[in-house]
């Protein structure tokens, strides 16, 4: 699974290494990202393949985020992380169109569960595109 991308997006450092860490113990290969524009620079990279990302950036917020995955081929799924623990919040995140949320810190198995069916899910989409 080395050859597979997870973004991480954050303006705070610590988040960003924390995250990474945990996601390159589950054999991924990790980029970090403190804004939006940082974001579309790296998601050129074919191998990118998930993007994990803070509820509110620097210059904008997970909706720009998710915008931008749409507009790329094969479109990202987007996993919003917060430290906020709210139904509401949950609906308006994937009413948005992100892929999953999930809340930070949150255990190493929650994490890894959630980007794995990202992952599962950018895959098929993949299939999809060269059967279709």
């Amino acid at each position: 699974m080395s050859n597979l991308g997870v973004v991480v997006v954050s303006s705070e450092e610590d988040t960003q290494k924390s995250v990474a860490e945990l996601l390159a113990q589950c054999g991924l290969q990790t980029r970090v990202a403190s804004t939006i524009k940082e974001t579309q620079g790296i998601l050129g990279d074919d191998h990118m393949c998930v993007v994990v990302c803070a509820e509110e950036l620097p210059d904008g917020d997970f909706h720009d985020v998710v915008r931008l995955s749409r507009g790329l081929t094969g479109k990202v799924p987007v996993v919003v992380f917060s430290h906020l623990a709210d139904w509401n919040r949950y609906l308006k995140i994937m009413g948005a169109g992100a892929f999953d949320y999930v809340l930070y810190p949150s255990i190493r198995g929650e994490l890894e569960r959630v980007v794995r069916n990202a992952l599962s899910y950018r895959a098929e989409r993949a299939m999809g595109a060269w059967a279709g």
